[in-house]
This record gives C-alpha cells, structure tokens and sequence, in this order.
C-alpha cells in the first residue's frame, strides 16, 4: 500500500509521508487534489476515490472522524507536531507542561510533583502489576522529545534540559546525603562532580594518579586562565589539618598556574584556614556542602562562584568564601 500511495501522490504533484496508521498528504499547488481529498456538499472534508480505492483494496478502512484538510494559514499538525513552518514544532501546550513540571518538581519537592502529575495526567489502563514511569522518566522523556523536533542547540531545549539536569543531580546529592555507606558516597561524590561540571560547561578531568602512579588526584578543571587540581571529600567527621596540608603539598609539586579545589562536604576542622593562611603560597579554595547545595538549588551559578572564591582568596588571603557570603554580597550589587 505504501508504493501504491507513494505513486498516487506523486501523480498528484504531492508528498506522501505515514507513521504507523497516520497517513499525510500535503502539496504546495493552491488547489488541493480532489482525487485525494475535497469539501463535500455538506462542507465536510471526505477522502477522494482515488486514495480511497487504494486504501480498501488493500484490506483497510478510513476512519472519516480523522479526515483533516488544512491550508497553510492554518495549524497544520501531523502526529502531534505543528508543521506549517520551514521545521516541525510541538504544540505550545506540550512546552508548558514541560515548564508546568519541571517548577513543580523545583518548588514543592519531586514526591509531591510526582503525585499531583499521575492524579492529573496518568490515565492510562495498565494491568495491576505494571507500574507507571516515574516522573522523571516522564519529564526526561518529554525533554528529550523536544530536542529531537526543534533540534537539541535551541535555546528552549537546552533551558529545560539544564533545569532537568540540575534538579536531577540535587536529587542525587540529596539521596547520597541519607547514605550511610560513606565509602561508595564518596565514589558517587566524584561522578556527582563530574557531571555537575559538564552541566555548567567547566571542562573537566576524572580522577587520575601521577608520579609514577603513587599520587592520587580526584579530579581537575579549567576555569578562565586557570587550572584546579581537586580533592573531594565526603565524611562523616570534618576534613582535618593533615589532610588539607597533603592536599596543599599536592598543588605545590604541581604547574606554577595550578590551583586547588578542596570538597569536604561537612566542611573542616577549625585548625585548617588559619592554617591556609599561613601557607606562604595561597593556591587553595576550599568548599562545602551548603556551597554545593545552593549550587544545585540554582541560587549561585557554578563557574562565577568559583571566580568569586578566588578573588576573595587573591584580594583577602581568605581561603573559604561561603554562599550566604556570596548571595549577600551579589544582592547588594
């Protein structure tokens, strides 16, 4: 059926195109082919004999509630898809069901964005041991979906393909945080990280040894003009002295240009900036996990907190510039 339709809309100077059971014709002559579709007395739109000989002899059946002729002044939709313009576009309502969820999620926690979302929309039948997708899944599907139409460089895709990723990877810290497994919190912290560089367009290196394989880095990064080595830390006590100064020792025996990065998610023992600020070489930012959080909590964008840490320690010799610090200081600009 499919060549016997391709051929009849090519005598018909038109394109024919089908997805599963949809079937589109569509042309640029000013007069739509009658032999395909026409206006009845009635001012119905009806298939035309042509198209409806080929389609009964091969075993099928037009269902006319779905018969739809539309001019170029007018929405033309084919499979959900809007497609009067150069490209094909979703329909805005889809757009804003997107925006509609991903606040939700952000504002009231993904428990209850999850709920309200399945008492709204879900209504499809399922057997009683299949279980609907998650909200995420849906909204990653949706998100997904949008780049795939509009094209995944639009500004609109990338939006919410950012806001999804970031709440994603809040999720994620959050459920790391009720771990009691600290070793495997930690191997998560790294790629929780690493992930979270990317989403902020920070190049970054995964963990790597040196020095004849005897110096373990957890990570590294490129930020402006300079380059971080990274120590990442998630432990049930605060990060201590030593541990900061084998770090600073780390960062010395590296480049002259390179900086360190210290994570310790429950932060540091009292003993270790007055420490830092003693170091005749100030190379060392340091970060925690209220730092982190409103990172993930779009309150402070990555890569200018990070430029802020370290004019503060340039300007300052201070080695922790705090969030609450920041966001003070910004809103006052």
């Amino acid at each position: 059926m499919d060549n016997e339709l391709y051929r009849l809309a090519k005598n018909h100077k038109c394109r024919y195109t089908r997805y599963a059971d949809d079937i589109t014709f569509s042309t640029w002559e000013y007069d739509f082919p009658s032999a395909l579709a026409r206006i009845n007395p009635l001012a119905q739109v009806e298939v035309g004999d042509e198209l409806n000989r080929v389609i009964h002899e091969n075993g099928f059946e037009v269902n006319p509630d779905k018969v739809r002729l539309r001019k170029k002044n007018l929405r033309q939709e084919v499979t959900g898809l809007t497609v009067n313009n150069e490209s094909p576009n979703v329909k805005r309502r889809y757009v804003r069901q997107i925006r509609a969820m991903l606040h939700a999620w952000e504002r009231y926690g993904l428990k209850d964005a999850e709920g309200e979302f399945l008492k709204r929309h879900d209504k499809k039948h399922r057997g009683p041991f299949k279980k609907p997708p998650s909200f995420i899944q849906v909204v990653k599907g949706k998100i997904e979906f949008l780049g795939m139409v509009i094209s995944k460089e639009h500004p609109v895709y990338l939006r919410y393909y950012h806001q999804f990723r970031r709440l994603y990877l809040l999720k994620i810290y959050d459920d790391l945080a009720k771990s009691q497994d600290h070793q495997r919190r930690g191997y998560l912290l790294e790629n929780l990280l690493n992930q979270m560089f990317e989403l902020y367009q920070i190049p970054a290196t995964k963990s790597f040894r040196r020095n004849e394989n005897r110096e373990q880095i957890d990570g590294g990064f490129q930020l402006a003009d300079s380059s971080y080595i990274a120590e990442f830390r998630w432990r049930g006590d605060p990060a201590n002295r030593e541990q900061v100064d084998a770090f600073y020792t780390k960062v010395c025996r590296s480049g002259g240009q390179t900086m360190g990065f210290f994570l310790s998610i429950n932060g540091w023992s009292v003993n270790v900036v007055p420490l830092l600020k003693q170091n005749p070489q100030k190379c060392i930012i340091l970060m925690d996990g209220s730092d982190l959080h409103s990172v993930l909590s779009d309150r402070i964008d990555l890569g200018k907190f990070i430029n802020a840490k370290m004019k503060h320690l340039n300007f300052r010799t201070e080695p922790y510039y705090g969030a609450e610090e920041y966001l003070k200081a910004h809103n006052k600009t």
